[in-house]
């Protein structure tokens, strides 16, 4: 796409997200043809649809497809739901003999009683598989937990009906690049979260007086907001320029680090600029804070992710250019 496709692609998937949410906006984003796009340039269109999800505050199916949409490479049709590992995890299930124990999440499926995809591990020892599940030998249930509106059901139980679709470096290599969509993706929609927080509190503190002053006009006001807008940006640029590297599994994974490291200085400074008004219900900061905290922990938080990093670059012998700037 060259620059002014891409501002209209931005333009129109910003106006749908601002107009509806949930199973809504998925069917808006259907009749748009959204699939064929993220199928023919994914790089556009997963950064343009999670980036107006963020500033919107809205969510739809969209995980669900970026992470499902190369499924037909290990012989899955398309439909399938791919289950998400919970947090602090790495797959979704663990295999024991002929049976496979699942604990996992869906986030914003289009029908839960779709076949159900998931990357599992042997219980001892190396190995890795994708195998297809029907949803009906599984419990799926439905929870509110801290964001609602994220759609999220808990998928669990043990198996033995599985069917195994890819294993070994066909399997990782499919869950590698899926996974690193997927947090790109989340990277692009929390980025989007968070220079709304920002604005939340900017606004707050240059109409808010105290001392005979505007409270924006504080020093360690600024200093916080400043902090929180080069923590966001430097996110944003990670997440962007992810998409050129040679190496997306490492850029991926490099680029979620450093948006979670955004989401805790900027939730801090923003919520603390917001004073009491931060810490209630009537004003939307809440909703922006839940959502940007939430999706930091899918597909692996700052926190577990760093060490996985640090190990792949010793075992590499070296740190590779992730892009040329």
């Amino acid at each position: 796409m060259d620059v002014h496709e891409l501002k209209l692609l931005d333009d129109t998937l910003f106006e749908m997200a601002q107009s509806a949410d949930g199973r809504q906006l998925t069917s808006l984003l259907d009749d748009f043809g959204w699939l064929e796009v993220l199928t023919t340039d994914p790089d556009a269109a997963i950064r343009a649809l999670f980036s107006a999800q963020g500033r919107t505050g809205h969510w739809s199916a969209g995980l669900h497809d970026v992470l499902a949409a190369d499924l037909g490479r290990i012989g899955v049709d398309g439909g399938a739901n791919v289950v998400l590992p919970r947090p602090k995890s790495s797959v979704a299930g663990v295999q024991r003999d002929d049976t496979v124990t699942v604990n996992g999440l869906l986030v914003g499926p289009r029908d839960v009683t779709s076949p159900l995809v998931l990357a599992v591990r042997p219980q001892d020892g190396d190995g890795f598989a994708i195998i297809s599940v029907d949803p009906s030998e599984l419990a799926v249930i439905g929870r509110a937990g801290m964001d609602p509106g994220l759609d999220v059901s808990e998928v669990s139980g043990t198996v033995s009906g599985h069917v195994v679709v890819a294993q070994m470096e066909v399997a990782s290599s499919w869950w590698g690049v899926a996974q690193a969509r997927g947090r790109l993706a989340l990277c692009h929609q929390i980025v989007g979260d968070l220079f709304v927080m920002i604005e939340q509190a900017r606004w707050h503190v240059s109409e808010r007086v105290q001392f005979g002053r505007l409270v924006g006009t504080f020093q360690a006001v600024r200093h916080k907001l400043v902090e929180a807008y080069v923590a966001t940006t430097a996110a944003q640029c990670t997440a962007e320029t992810a998409w050129d590297s040679d190496d997306l599994w490492l850029a991926a994974a490099t680029a979620k680090v450093v948006t979670g490291n955004a989401v805790s200085v900027t939730a801090a400074h923003t919520q603390q600029l917001l004073a009491g008004i931060g810490f209630t219900s009537e004003h939307p900061f809440h909703q922006f804070m839940k959502r940007a905290l939430v999706l930091e922990r899918l597909l692996g938080s700052a926190n577990e992710l760093a060490p996985q990093v640090g190990r792949s670059l010793i075992e590499r012998g070296e740190a590779p250019r992730l892009v040329q700037l």
